[in-house]
């Protein structure tokens, strides 16, 4: 071991909740407070431009890869996870969604006090600096949140065609109610990405009870008796031990399981497999693996999308388009969105569509995803499905990644139909003017597949990840619960959770806003009890 130091607090990942659990310890105690982050503190390019979130992905991802899923004919997928301070917000598509009220609530009403809509909506507020009017959103918080001012054409049609198909348009669905489709609201400040790191760290870099680790990896937690005496780190090729009085796990949903089950928390069994002492019984550490299944609409239209196959005069227009007024397709991946019942017997939207003016196709079955035609894409995604995943550690090696096993459709026959009518909404709105009369082909899946019993085959085969995994470390009051609805890790004295691994079941859109909210939520929880505690 090179060394040993000391700080109050240390916060293990830099992702999105992890920089928000900094800025909100940070900026409210004076406690010493250590931001560990295992990939580059770096704003690149690849980063800032919003075009170029492919680039990013390939450059400042961890590289996890599934196990075969049997519930999809044994596909396998890469599982892109941000490896750079501010995690996944530093290289995915920006969409910003707080989720439904009714999500929050039914957190609360299985026995997790304090998660409720009333109670985490100043949060939301808080953090955010939105261009939506009205009381309901906030407007001096650090993150800002714009909504794409510009659409396309294809994209303006689409949201038309929705209206005249009987869905309501929905100027905010990040307030009251998330019912109907409207302009995608995105994590940008004038037209650039704002991540987790630009919206939190960039505010308390310079205060000097905060410093940041970067290219740092943290192999294990050293327990004794219930309390994490010491974390031990990689750093610039050296050996060192941090100590602290109070470590917050912050790695995400796939680094946070990784890392309790390398210290010794988790299923005893297991542990002992891989020769790992026992340091708390947690056998539900890794499982209620969630993630949103997706399937994917491609069309081809008969005007020009953002494919840029109208030659140099496009590429030409887009740029000025940027360059003037911080729109078009190097501001926007996603232009639209939408939430709908995919059977009207529900009480709230049950699917999540995006929409995209760009034809793309699965990545993971064309290594040429990219259209060469004018297209566009949509997807439409399962808010609350029913199959649960889990995630194992291959080995007792730091270094290795751990094993993935989503078990995506595994929920059974009610979350495959529930996909077979999110496809046939879509259809439908794609077969209602003004869209209607843009659109040449449908390219994915395909006019040919048109029965129940083909579109169920379909979605069993082409079902893809939506990137939002979560509920690893499932918080609750229950005895299999992983942490408290105070995020402190069960069995634990000084350890606490915060990423989606605490997740109890998934929410109705994109993870990324809740994950800050739930960074935020737990670090003014400790700066209020580290006040207090010094006010005793």
């Amino acid at each position: 071991m090179s060394g040993t130091v000391h700080f109050d607090d240390v916060i293990i990942g830099g992702g999105s909740a992890g920089c928000a659990a900094a800025y909100g310890l940070a900026t409210r105690t004076a406690r010493r407070v250590l931001l560990v982050e295992a990939g580059p503190d770096r704003r690149t390019v690849e980063t800032r431009l919003p075009a170029l979130v492919r680039a990013a992905v390939g450059r400042f991802d961890w590289g996890y890869v599934s196990e075969p899923d049997a519930s999809r004919a044994a596909r396998r997928e890469s599982w892109a996870r941000g490896r750079i301070l501010g995690g996944s917000s530093s290289v995915n598509g920006m969409m910003f969604v707080r989720g439904a009220p009714a999500d929050y609530d039914r957190w609360a009403s299985l026995q997790n006090a304090g998660w409720s809509w009333a109670e985490v909506a100043p949060l939301f507020r808080e953090l955010e600096s939105s261009d939506r009017p009205g009381p309901a959103r906030g407007h001096s918080g650090p993150l800002s949140v714009r909504t794409v001012g510009r659409p396309h054409r294809l994209t303006q049609a689409f949201l038309d065609a929705s209206a005249a198909a009987g869905f309501p348009a929905n100027l905010d669905y990040n307030g009251p109610s998330q019912a109907g489709f409207g302009l995608a609201q995105l994590s940008q400040r004038r037209g650039l990405r704002c991540s987790a790191a630009d919206a939190f760290v960039s505010q308390i870099r310079a205060r000097p009870n905060l410093t940041i680790w970067s290219d740092c990896d943290v192999d294990r937690l050293v327990f004794e008796g219930g309390v994490a005496r010491e974390a031990l780190c990689r750093r610039h090729g050296r050996e060192v031990a941090v100590t602290a009085d109070r470590f917050v796990v912050s790695a995400g949903a796939v680094g946070t399981p990784k890392l309790l089950m390398l210290s010794g928390v988790g299923d005893p069994s297991a542990l002992a497999d891989l020769g790992i002492p026992l340091a708390i019984e947690a056998p539900q550490v890794g499982r209620n693996m969630r993630e949103h299944p997706l399937v994917r609409l491609v069309f081809e239209t008969n005007v020009r999308s953002r494919n840029l196959t109208g030659g140099p005069l496009q590429q030409l227009g887009e740029a000025a388009d940027f360059a003037l007024r911080r729109e078009g397709m190097l501001a926007s991946v996603f232009e639209a969105a939408g939430f709908v019942k995919s059977d009207e017997r529900l009480a709230h939207p049950d699917i999540q569509y995006h929409f995209l003016p760009l034809g793309i196709l699965d990545p993971t079955l064309h290594a040429d995803a990219v259209l060469k035609v004018p297209s566009v894409t949509l997807y439409a995604n399962l808010s609350h499905p029913q199959g649960k995943g889990r995630l194992e550690l291959a080995s007792s090696d730091p270094t290795a990644p751990p094993r993935l096993f989503p078990n995506l459709l595994g929920g059974g026959q009610a979350d495959i139909e529930a996909l077979v009518s999110a496809i046939r909404i879509a259809r439908r709105i794609m077969e209602t003017p003004p869209i209607k009369e843009l659109v040449k082909r449908e390219v994915a899946p395909g006019p040919e597949i048109a029965s129940d019993a083909d579109l169920a085959e379909y979605v069993r085969h082409h079902t893809e990840i939506a990137y939002h995994i979560a509920g690893t470390c499932r918080m609750g009051s229950d005895p299999d619960a992983v942490v408290a609805p105070d995020l402190k890790l069960n069995g634990a004295r000084n350890v606490w959770v915060a990423d989606a691994s605490i997740f109890p079941d998934l929410i109705s859109g994109n993870t990324n806003a809740a994950c800050m909210m739930i960074g935020l939520k737990l670090g003014r929880a400790l700066a209020g009890s580290a006040a207090n505690a010094v006010a005793a």
